[in-house]
């Protein structure tokens, strides 16, 4: 038979088992297992695998009632149940190692998403502050054509005082050097009333932006809020898979075949 995923249900009826009893047997035997897509774990069966539900003590027993007395029968069966005790503690131990592991990832994910989502705030505020500095320098282009046209209507009058006081005897000199600095007054005004205008509209479009950028700040700030929730979650999800696994050091470290064996024998 082939290698094949299985999942601890599947495992134990194959080989007569309860789920618990499979998973201990593939901790103990180094079978590999891995997440699946229902967040059930999945254990690797190998192909060569045998495994045989274990014989009750009971009947073991019953081969060598003749050579033990029924003391050291009693304290073998209190050792047996003490073993399937802790089996069953350490199949728990590790069903919530599984739950936490699953809850890790569930937070990381969501942490990155957070983490997108804050990317993605700081990008547009970045482009708010942008879009302000395009104004400004726009702006700044029209208040100095501004000055420019000032300085051609003070230049204007300028001439035209000059030919007033040299066309004493040309009206018609002096009266169309008037009316090229009306003109050039009027054109000024105009030019003076679209550049009012456009900043104006400047300050509405900075002012919208700003209320804009603030929005954008607060759902970064909001976004920094969850990312730390998120990571005090993920926190915890570690601290109680690292728990769970101590747990299963000590319980092993605690030298339970030896002490049954010790009994078996009447050590």
């Amino acid at each position: 038979m082939p290698e094949e995923w299985l999942t601890w249900q599947q495992a134990g009826e194959r080989f007569g088992l309860s789920p618990d009893a499979v998973r201990m047997r593939a901790r103990r035997l180094g079978w590999r297992t891995q997440p699946g897509n229902e967040g059930r774990t999945l254990v690797l069966v190998p192909a060569e695998a045998q495994v045989r539900p274990r014989e009750r003590s009971t009947e073991r027993e019953a081969e060598h009632a003749p050579e033990r007395s029924h003391e050291h029968l009693a304290e073998v069966m209190r050792l047996v149940d003490l073993l399937e005790a802790a089996d069953q503690r350490v199949a728990r131990a590790e069903r919530r190692a599984e739950q936490a592991e699953q809850r890790a990832d569930r937070a990381e994910k969501r942490s990155d998403a957070a983490d997108a989502d804050r990317r993605g705030a700081e990008a547009r505020a970045d482009q708010a502050e942008q879009a302000i500095l395009a104004e400004r320098l726009r702006a700044d282009g029209q208040r100095d054509q501004l000055e420019v046209m000032r300085v051609r209507l003070v230049t204007a009058e300028a001439e035209a005082k000059a030919a007033h006081d040299r066309a004493w005897a040309s009206g018609e000199q002096e009266a169309a050097a008037e009316r090229r600095a009306e003109a050039e007054r009027v054109r000024a005004d105009r030019l003076e009333a679209r550049a009012a205008h456009e900043r104006e509209d400047f300050l509405d479009a900075e002012g919208r932006t700003r209320r804009e950028l603030e929005t954008i700040l607060e759902r970064i700030a909001q976004a920094e809020m969850q990312q730390d929730r998120l990571r005090a979650e993920v926190d915890s999800a570690h601290i109680e898979l690292a728990e769970a696994r101590r747990a299963e050091d000590e319980r092993k470290g605690r030298g339970r075949w030896a002490r049954l064996r010790a009994a078996w024998r009447g050590e």
